[in-house]
């Protein structure tokens, strides 16, 4: 899965047999890393090079002799190969919007992790949906995770996890059993001012524990929704229809999942 640099005259890409190739759009590349992961073992999703916003460098898997994968950070000049953390299973990982912060996701919890040397873990919660999207706000100081169930908000300087919206019973989202395709989520809900949402509900979800204004009939409501610090005010109903996926804007690809697709 390529890389394009942020000016978008560069991209990096790991070949078959695990070389970090860098090089100008449309020309070979030049090795300047060995030993980088195609694919996450045990989960078998596809490893990733993600550029660090606001740095230039990269970011790439590695997969150790017990199964490990470690996070390797490169300066894009080449050099040595700096390890930002290593986990015994990795789904994915992406930066925050200045690429002080990498958010890391294993089987069970999100970790979140400075990238400067010897800045170790910051914070680390629990999360069972193996398909939760994390959103980062404009000013990196707050996670937006997108989950079966609903929406929880992360604070990351104050380190709290707060639940925002939950989806009624039978309404949460499908399960993805075996994806095929993977691609970046490139839009995101939030305002580009960091303070309000957009999402998409069905008829009995709830915000902060109260009820939403009910769509017309049976259809999905289209909301936008205050997450200051306080969560003021209840969310505006915007829409009833077949809304989906809605989205305030596009983001960079270093700083959000994958998502799957069946094929």
């Amino acid at each position: 899965m390529p890389a394009l640099s942020p000016d978008g005259k560069r991209v990096a890409v790991v070949n078959a047999v695990g070389d970090l190739l860098l090089g100008s759009v449309g020309e070979q590349g030049t090795t300047i890393a060995h030993g980088a992961a195609l694919i996450l073992p045990p989960a078998g999703r596809p490893a990733r090079v993600l550029w660090q916003p606001r740095h230039d460098a990269l970011l790439y898997d590695a997969v150790g002799s017990d199964g490990a994968v470690a996070l390797m950070l490169l300066p894009a000049s080449g050099g040595t190969a700096r390890r930002v953390t290593a986990v015994p299973a990795l789904l994915d990982a992406a930066f925050s919007p200045d690429g002080a912060l990498l958010l890391v996701r294993t089987p069970d919890a999100f970790e979140l992790w400075g990238t400067a040397p010897g800045a170790g873990r910051l914070f680390q919660w629990p999360e069972s949906d193996p398909y939760a999207l994390p959103w980062w706000s404009p000013d990196g100081k707050t996670l937006l995770i997108q989950e079966a169930t609903g929406i929880q908000r992360v604070d990351v300087v104050g380190k709290a996890v707060d639940a925002l919206l939950r989806l009624p019973a039978g309404g949460q989202t499908a399960t993805l059993q075996a994806p095929s395709l993977w691609s970046p989520a490139t839009a995101e809900p939030w305002s580009p001012d960091g303070g309000s949402i957009v999402f998409a509900a069905p008829a009995g979800a709830t915000w902060r524990g109260a009820a939403l204004d009910k769509p017309k009939g049976s259809a999905t409501g289209l909301y936008v929704a205050s997450v200051g610090a306080d969560s003021a005010g209840s969310p505006r109903l915007l829409d009833s229809g077949d809304d989906r996926a809605p989205a305030w804007g596009f983001a960079d690809p270093a700083t959000v999942f994958l998502i799957g697709a069946a094929q």
